[in-house]
């Protein structure tokens, strides 16, 4: 049985690290994080600022295929009446990830060879998981009222509550475990 060089030499965790006040912040991650982020606002003003409706550019109508696409998906699971606001927080995520994910690609010049892609640090994937659950709350109790939102973890029985929490609290960790796992693997 051969292994993989690359497989031996694994360091789970390792970052680039800057200490201020007593805090560690991984640099690796904050700076593709910011490039990733700086990448898809450039991006986005550069299509807006050349959409049009009689000519469309190459990519406003690349980005007019994924916004097509992620409204497919919102509806099938949730209907877009229903979700409004799923589609552009959907597509954010999506481009970001994705672009971040593209970080992995450009050469660096020193260790480690290639700029790792952030979402390879579970800190940011839990950041990003955070993010979502918390905004689906928001609108969830602006839409049914905190009474009416969250009637939903006492179905189908009153006793099912701490299991139904569990579940809520799960959700979150084990999607951002699962993007950081599929990340850090290479996959």
């Amino acid at each position: 049985m051969t292994t993989h060089p690359q497989a031996i030499n694994v360091d789970v965790g390792h970052h680039i690290e800057w200490h201020l006040f007593g805090l560690t912040f991984n640099a690796d991650t904050m700076l593709g994080t910011v490039v990733a982020g700086l990448i898809v606002i450039g991006l986005g003003l550069l299509i807006r600022r050349k959409a049009s409706a009689r000519q469309p550019t190459r990519p406003q109508l690349f980005f007019e295929a994924i916004v097509e696409q992620v409204e497919a998906q919102v509806e099938e699971s949730l209907g877009i009446k229903t979700a409004p606001f799923v589609v552009p927080l959907a597509l954010t995520l999506f481009v970001f990830i994705f672009t971040a994910n593209l970080l992995a690609l450009i050469p660096t010049g020193h260790h480690p060879e290639y700029m790792p892609p952030p979402a390879s640090d579970v800190n940011l994937t839990y950041a990003l998981a955070l993010l979502v659950i918390v905004w689906m709350h928001i609108v969830g109790i602006r839409k049914k009222g905190f009474r009416g939102y969250y009637h939903h973890l006492v179905k189908p029985y009153w006793f099912m509550l701490p299991i139904n929490i569990v579940e809520e609290i799960a959700k979150p960790l084990t999607l951002a475990l699962r993007l950081f796992g599929n990340i850090f693997s290479g996959v």
